[in-house]
């Protein structure tokens, strides 16, 4: 009668995963090497407090300016179950002091991972895309013009005037809420508007940016956050490891697919050596048994049978620390670098500063763990003998992405006023630096409209710009307007001032990495021939966006009354855009007031007839019935 020898089993090993692990970038001031300089320049008190950070060290990195820049880290420290923690007995409780503390950065190559204890003849390998947010949201937002693509090509077989029709309501002004009715419509309502809206709501995957990041934060909707951070972990059989990992590189509509091809390699070697080193007619205890390396995988051994604990020995856990991983994201793809160890289970916060401006990390944390169990000696000259063994164990990593760069824009120009300049006949603008801590300006603009009806128009940008590696500008600016200079610039001579003109003047500036600030005060000037000297008004306050150079003028610009005539009949359309607006608490701010929350709420119209001088006031009130 034959008989078949059972299979390998697959070692699988559970270590507590850290919870809530976030990741912030902070910039504290302007370095010209900020952009290629990685070193980290901190003082050695900081770097020598390897247990983890207090809130009140980040807050004095920024106020006492430490560091130019770095990434803070928070999470929840792992507390083991009262079954995976320590027995609470008296010999375990001597164990664990006889282990003392542990320095993690001296031990780091003697940790032993999940992965590890499947190396003989399986590999564990843990999948996560940090990434799939984004491209999700690329879906999503693409799904829409697909579906309009799809039905144009079929309605432009016959119907051309309808093909127009539907082009029209569906690109022209149509909202982001036409849209997500649309795609609603054509997927029979199986996935609901209101997912669809929060989807397409990610302000940052559409290139804007608000003054406010705080706000920023509160306003993007991160409907995907919780798919983000799933990850699942598989083991593949050594022998046809680079047959599974390469058809997933080479699937490209597998979101896994860029993960896959970064370890393509690495497995390609792992096959060759498994399959070179196989020999399927001879059984070792490799194939069975977990084994460790007493030199490098072992912290300490106890000789059990002398210590009289061969019987009462039990197995114990405690969290001695975690390992934050880190790899910067190139073109090439990712380069590991230098680890961040933090000693101590109840660290809750890290800082790195080995960071380089506009560069971007993916960082992992792993929960180590101090393990002490009963182990065979293989190298006994007596036989069997049970040794409690202290490992220390890695878990697999929960990853967040990075981006290295700001987001806060320079204040406006202060100071700001004109006076004349008999030498050359014009007016000269002056104004001085803002208090600005992050020291990023690097470029002033000077501005100059006729009047508050037209809008503004740049005159010069003045450029002193020294950094190492250059940032792109938002704003594209005609070559011939822009001045270079070695040193800052703070005033500005209007040669083409037209003495019979009035002119409004304002300055705005511009940091290092292209973010503008807002309009300084913005003055009238004129030429007074009598006292040959200009006049100067001041119509608006300074802070009024480029966008609306309007906004802060010193006069009612916005008329609350409409004028007509002829008419007999009116329509109110009721077409908001959203109709609920939540803080970051997810508390409805009522922007929209329906007498469902109370019943004297409403809106008036007050109509008035002015050849007949009567008026008489509508009250319109909104039923919500959802």
């Amino acid at each position: 009668m034959s008989h078949s020898y059972p299979s390998r089993p697959v070692a699988s090993i559970n270590v507590p995963e850290v919870s809530q692990f976030s990741a912030k970038f902070h910039y504290v001031f302007f370095t010209q090497d900020e952009a290629t300089n990685e070193s980290g320049n901190v003082k050695s008190k900081l770097l020598a407090n390897s247990y983890g950070f207090e809130r009140s060290i980040t807050d004095t990195l920024i106020n006492k300016r430490e560091v130019p820049r770095f990434i803070e880290f928070s999470f929840k420290p792992v507390v083991l179950l009262l079954s995976q923690a320590t027995a609470p007995d008296n010999k375990s409780q001597r164990q664990e002091t006889a282990l003392g503390d542990i320095d993690l950065n001296m031990l780091y190559n003697r940790m032993v991972s999940e992965e590890e204890f499947s190396r003989f003849h399986f590999t564990g390998i843990d999948f996560q895309d940090s990434l799939l947010d984004g491209k999700l949201f690329f879906l999503t937002s693409g799904s829409v013009a697909k579906s309009i693509s799809e039905k144009n090509r079929t309605l432009q077989e016959g119907i051309g005037q309808l093909q127009q029709a539907v082009t029209e309501r569906l690109t022209e002004g149509s909202t982001l809420q036409d849209a997500a009715r649309y795609l609603n419509a054509e997927m029979n309502g199986v996935v609901t508007s209101k997912f669809i809206i929060d989807s397409l709501n990610q302000i940052q995957a559409q290139s804007a940016q608000l003054i406010d990041t705080d706000g920023q934060l509160a306003a993007t909707i991160r409907v995907f956050d919780d798919i983000k951070d799933v990850s699942f972990r598989v083991q593949i059989n050594n022998r046809v490891i680079k047959s599974v990992i390469r058809t997933a590189s080479e699937d490209t509509i597998s979101n896994l697919a860029d993960e896959a091809s970064g370890i393509l390699f690495d497995a390609s070697k792992i096959q060759s050596e498994a399959i070179a080193s196989s020999k399927p007619k001879e059984i070792s205890e490799s194939d069975y048994c977990l084994q460790l390396n007493a030199d490098t995988q072992v912290v300490s051994i106890r000789n059990l049978a002398e210590a009289n604990e061969v019987e009462t020995f039990r197995t114990t856990a405690r969290v001695v620390g975690y390992v934050i991983e880190k790899a910067k994201m190139t073109s090439d793809g990712l380069i590991p670098q230098e680890k961040l160890i933090i000693n101590g289970q109840k660290s809750t916060t890290a800082i790195d500063t080995a960071v380089a401006y506009g560069n971007k990390y993916v960082y992992g944390i792993r929960t180590v763990l101090a393990v002490e169990f009963p182990m065979f000696d293989i190298g006994s000259s007596g036989g069997a003998s049970f040794n409690a063994v202290t490992l220390l164990i890695k878990s697999r990593t929960n990853k967040v992405v990075v981006d290295c760069i700001e987001t806060t824009p320079p204040p406006p120009p202060s100071d700001f006023t004109v006076n004349w300049d008999s030498v050359s006949a014009s007016p000269r603008l002056l104004w001085t630096f803002p208090v600005n801590l992050q020291q990023d300006i690097k470029r002033f603009q000077v501005f100059r409209r006729a009047s508050i009806n037209e809008p503004f128009q740049l005159l010069k940008e003045l450029d002193f710009d020294n950094s190492a590696v250059r940032f792109d500008n938002f704003e594209i600016v005609e070559p011939s307007l822009i001045e270079k200079l070695a040193f800052p610039k703070t005033h500005f001579i209007d040669k083409d001032f037209d003495r019979t003109k009035n002119y409004i003047y304002a300055v705005c500036c511009i940091d290092a990495h292209g973010l503008s600030s807002q309009y300084s005060m913005q003055l009238q000037v004129s030429f007074d021939k009598f006292s040959n000297k200009v006049t100067r008004k001041h119509i608006a306050t300074s802070g009024a966006p480029k966008q609306y150079p309007n906004f802060h003028l010193l006069i009612d610009t916005f008329v609350d009354t409409m004028k007509v005539s002829g008419f007999s009949k009116m329509k109110v359309f009721f077409d908001p855009e959203y109709l609920s607006l939540t803080d970051a608490a997810e508390h409805d701010l009522g922007l929209l007031k329906t007498i469902k929350h109370n019943n004297f709420n409403k809106y008036m119209l007050q109509f008035i007839n002015v050849d007949l001088h009567k008026s008489r006031i509508f009250n319109i009130m909104l039923d919500d019935q959802r």
